[in-house]
């Protein structure tokens, strides 16, 4: 597979979607297949839990005295950083991971 040629910031990228998610797109109806719900139903959990966890880290490390040292400093500086990108990636990469399209600059 080839990579498109980008001739614009806002220009759409369509990804191709693999074989497990081509089945799951939307019926006729407008109602969508089982398997998409379950897949970002997942998605958005694991989302949530890595947000959640990072944050738990951040908030020790800053109310517990005992914890306040250099090499837990370095930690919470990676869970900040790790908190950042579920917020602001993984929502992204999960829409184009289950719609197979990015929209989000037009």
């Amino acid at each position: 597979m080839e990579l498109p040629h980008i001739s614009g910031i806002s220009e759409v990228v369509r990804l191709e979607p693999g074989p497990e998610l081509s089945s799951n797109t939307s019926r006729l109806d407008g109602e969508e297949s089982q398997p998409l719900r379950w897949n970002m139903l997942w998605l958005l959990t694991v989302i949530a839990a890595t947000g959640a966890g990072n944050l738990l880290v951040c908030v020790a490390i800053c109310r517990e005295r005992a914890l306040q040292n250099m090499a837990n400093y370095f930690l919470m500086s990676l869970a900040i950083a790790d908190l950042l990108v579920s917020v602001t990636v993984m929502p992204v990469a999960m829409t184009v991971l289950l719609f197979g399209v990015y929209t989000m600059l037009q």
